[in-house]
C-alpha cells in the first residue's frame, strides 16, 4: 500500500470515530475517503438514500496526464482543514436541530 493510501485511511479512520455519533444526532452517517490529491467527507441526511452534506480538501495535483503526483499541503493541514469544515456543519446542524 502507497503511503498515501495509509494517511488517507488512518485520518479517515480518526474522523470517522470522532464525528459519527454527532452525525447521527442530525440525522445520518459519516464516511470519509480519498484519493493521491483529496480527502473528502459525506454525511448522509436520511438513509443511504437522500440528502447529503460533502466537503473535501486538496492537498496534491498530478503534473501532467500520467505524471507523479506534487503534494503542496502537509498531512496535519490537509487533517485541521477537513476537521474545521466537518466542525462549521455540524455546529450550524446541532445549532439548527437545538442539540447545542
Amino acid at each position: 500500500m502507497d503511503d498515501w493510501q495509509e494517511r488517507i485511511k488512518d485520518l479517515s479512520n480518526r474522523l470517522e470515530s470522532d464525528y459519527r455519533d454527532r452525525a447521527a444526532r442530525v440525522g445520518g452517517g459519516f464516511s470519509a475517503g480519498g484519493n493521491k490529491t483529496e480527502v473528502q467527507v459525506e454525511m448522509l441526511l436520511g438513509g443511504h438514500i437522500g440528502p447529503m452534506w460533502g466537503a473535501s480538501v486538496k492537498f496534491g495535483r498530478r503534473r501532467g496526464l500520467f505524471g507523479p503526483v506534487e503534494q503542496y499541503l502537509d498531512w496535519s493541514e490537509v487533517e485541521r482543514r477537513v476537521r474545521a469544515q466537518v466542525e462549521a456543519w455540524l455546529l450550524q446542524q446541532e445549532k439548527n436541530a437545538g442539540l447545542t
